[in-house]
């Protein structure tokens, strides 16, 4: 093959090669431009806008005993049994010493842990008592949030798995916090309002007011765009053209 021909083909080729390249820069960019969105005219509207802070935790009792013996002991009777209803200073145990032991709260008997003519060491444990009828949800709130858990400010609790909201008031939030991971949390104690469906252990979360507004100037989400750093912006009609 001469030198001429060498050369035609060897420039074909470096053509061809360029060409490759450019379709395969263009093609880049237009796989990682940013979508647009639609040309649709929009009308910003006035709305109510409303943020809350978000916390997590599960149901439990606010009120509950564990009853214990006080010294050694033999159970002569046991005047309860497990489901019963009580209330405070009934008599729960009888020992053989005729000495009665009784409830320090009201609430239902959820536990039996002795049986009758037991011999017992101090510290044994005989029963437990839980009140299911006034629940609480205790939530770990960072220093930084800690702004929107004050005493009395009320909170909407979603109960994941009866799939409802029931209302709920901050009782108390602890003095003191709890360092973790560079962060400092504290313990509030939220009341909820009674519900039948309510069970302890369920999980739940707790929305307490942040912020709200009346009558702002409001767009859909998918009326904003971003630019390659992330910084919003709409686009506004302006005679025939929109501008940013």
């Amino acid at each position: 093959m001469s030198n001429r021909k060498r050369k035609k083909k060897a420039a074909k080729i470096v053509i061809w090669l360029v060409a490759v390249a450019v379709i395969a820069v263009f093609a880049v960019r237009f796989a990682t431009a940013p979508k647009l969105i639609s040309d649709k005219e929009i009308i910003p509207e006035k709305n109510g806008i409303t943020t809350y802070y978000s916390f997590s935790g599960s149901v439990e009792a606010k009120n509950k005993q564990t009853v214990f013996a006080d010294k050694a002991m033999q159970i002569k009777e046991i005047k309860v049994e497990k489901g019963q209803l009580i209330t405070t200073n009934d008599t729960l145990l009888r020992t053989t010493m005729n000495e009665k032991i009784k409830s320090k709260i009201d609430g239902e008997i959820s536990n039996i842990h002795v049986e009758e003519n037991a011999q017992l060491m101090p510290g044994a444990k005989l029963l437990d008592i839980v009140d299911y009828n006034d629940l609480q949800l205790k939530i770990q709130v960072d220093e930084y949030d800690l702004i929107a858990a004050s005493e009395g400010k009320e909170a909407v609790i979603t109960i994941n798995a009866l799939g409802k909201d029931i209302k709920g008031t901050i009782t108390e939030v602890s003095k003191e916090g709890i360092y973790s991971n560079g962060v400092t949390f504290f313990i509030a104690t939220i009341s909820l309002e009674k519900d039948e469906q309510l069970k302890i252990g369920m999980s739940a979360e707790a929305k307490i007011l942040d912020k709200s507004v009346s009558n702002a100037l409001t767009l859909p989400m998918s009326a904003i765009q971003f630019d390659d750093n992330n910084k919003a912006y709409v686009l506004v009609k302006d005679e025939k053209t929109s501008k940013r």
